[in-house]
């Protein structure tokens, strides 16, 4: 089983684009454009998510290992304020269980 988000902007520094899926075992999160701010949680699905620190990523693709640390969320955020299509950051995420 798994869940995903495709190809979207993360157009606020504020504002989040989560996902959750508990018992994944990988995240796989493919940044476009520009840098983004990330954070891991574990929590049951619909309930509290306990957020880890947040993690600066830059363009490319990043794997976030389940199987060593458990997570249940991912949530990200611009780093910068997006002005134009050029610098908003445009992001796929996926988890596979």
């Amino acid at each position: 089983m798994s869940a995903s988000i495709p190809l979207r902007d993360v157009t606020s520094t504020r504002a989040y684009v989560e996902l959750q899926q508990g018992g994944a075992v990988s995240w796989n999160l493919h940044v476009f454009n520009a840098a983004v701010y990330v954070q891991t949680g574990t929590g049951p699905a619909g309930g509290r998510i306990d957020w880890r620190d947040e993690v600066l990523r830059v363009p490319g693709f990043h794997t976030f290992d389940g199987s060593a640390r458990r997570i249940d969320a991912i949530r990200v955020r611009a780093a910068v304020a997006p002005t134009s299509s050029t610098n908003t950051p445009r992001i796929t995420l996926d988890a596979e269980t």
